[in-house]
């Protein structure tokens, strides 16, 4: 059992948060059959070195179709696709589906049980219409601001702004379809950039409101505003590794003590307390970290599963194609072979459901491969 088995979804989604909301729904069982340009296809397909991972990532259990909505035989196409689709996800332009005749409006008159999802910058008020890109959505959203030490905005390391708004679409394509199964009519849904930027620093918008003070960049934060805990920090093993160590209550204080046998800070009467440790963080954490510099990663992570102390050592996204976790949990797919031969790997989205089973793999398809009548009626 799939859940969304026997449900067509068609894409008119390019680069990152079409193609995300899309594969989010194929990993739930859904047919997507993504709608490409000829000639060119998806950006994604053709960028640069660093970025060129998006389109196998976001587009293996996929169908692609090559059309030319702005000719009569292509809009005739999709129409007859969308007649008995249930699902369309677009990330296109401002105005875009409009212009191309594949919007909410024309698809509903069309099909009124089709569930139209749109991903665009803003949700509809002053600025619809205003393009929007995902760094960009961080620097107006507050992400960045609050990422960066004070004076230097930063964004984060992945697209998160574009596939957050992409699973947010999906949540509203999933209550949609409920709906529908309830009336038996279609919901046009939005998710808007800003607005999810916007929703991730959402507990510093409260805090502003509450105090009137203005918000200060996590990086330039004092210890303890930035963490509220003595010990949360990265140290250094004898091997060149880094961990980061947590110590999230005096339980755990005491354990790590027990575990490094330092019976002498144990005793300590002002680090009993994560308040005096949050206080004593000036000498006790160069103290630590002299303790866990003499280790190896390996011998330092086995003590502090011992003691049941949280950690999690550094980490590159090199370092996770080898990931035993990722592994044991089929997160770690292989979608197709380099022109070697090396296996190409993608991340699985990170929910299970029991007793549904995962979407068997597939390579991210060339473009109108699935062109052929009989692979789309």
């Amino acid at each position: 059992m799939k859940p969304l088995e026997n449900l067509v979804c068609l894409e008119l989604g390019h680069i990152v948060a079409g193609p995300t909301a899309g594969l989010l729904l194929a990993e739930l069982g859904a047919r997507v059959i993504k709608i490409e340009p000829p000639v060119r296809g998806d950006q994604a397909r053709s960028m640069a070195k660093q970025s060129s991972g998006i389109f196998a990532f976001l587009n293996h259990n996929k169908e692609s179709i090559a059309l030319d909505l702005k000719t009569e035989d292509g809009l005739r196409t999709f129409h007859d696709l969308a007649a008995t689709a249930d699902i369309i996800v677009s990330n296109m332009g401002p105005g875009v589906v409009e212009r191309l005749g594949v919007d909410f409006d024309s698809m509903h008159r069309l099909n009124d049980r089709l569930v139209y999802a749109t991903i665009q910058g803003f949700l509809p008020g002053p600025y619809d219409g205003r393009p929007l890109l995902d760094e960009m959505a961080q620097m107006a959203g507050g992400l960045a601001y609050m990422t960066g030490p004070q004076g230097h905005p930063l964004r984060a390391g992945a697209s998160i702004i574009d596939m957050g708004a992409a699973t947010y679409a999906v949540i509203a394509v999933l209550a949609a379809l409920r709906v529908r199964d309830q009336t038996g009519q279609g919901l046009h849904v939005y998710s808007g950039l800003f607005e999810t930027s916007a929703f991730w620093v959402g507990q510093h918008v409260t805090a502003y409101s509450w105090s009137l003070e203005e918000p200060v960049p996590y990086p330039s934060r004092a210890t303890s505003e930035r963490m509220g805990w003595g010990i949360y920090d990265l140290f250094h093993t004898n091997d060149g590794r880094e961990i980061f160590i947590g110590i999230t209550s005096d339980k755990q204080w005491k354990a790590l003590c027990q575990v490094f046998d330092r019976s002498d800070l144990a005793e300590r009467p002002e680090l009993q307390t994560n308040r005096g440790r949050l206080a004593a963080r000036e000498t006790l954490v160069p103290e630590l970290a002299t303790l866990f510099v003499t280790r190896p990663a390996d011998e330092l992570t086995r003590m502090l599963q011992e003691a049941g102390i949280p950690y999690a050592p550094l980490q590159s996204p090199a370092d996770l194609v080898k990931d035993p976790q990722l592994e044991a949990t089929q997160s770690l797919i292989k979608v197709q072979e380099g022109t070697d031969g090396h296996p190409i790997w993608a991340i699985r989205p990170p929910w299970r459901i029991a007793n549904a089973d995962l979407v068997e793999p597939k390579t991210p398809p060339e473009l109108g491969e699935h062109n052929f009548k009989e692979r789309i009626t």
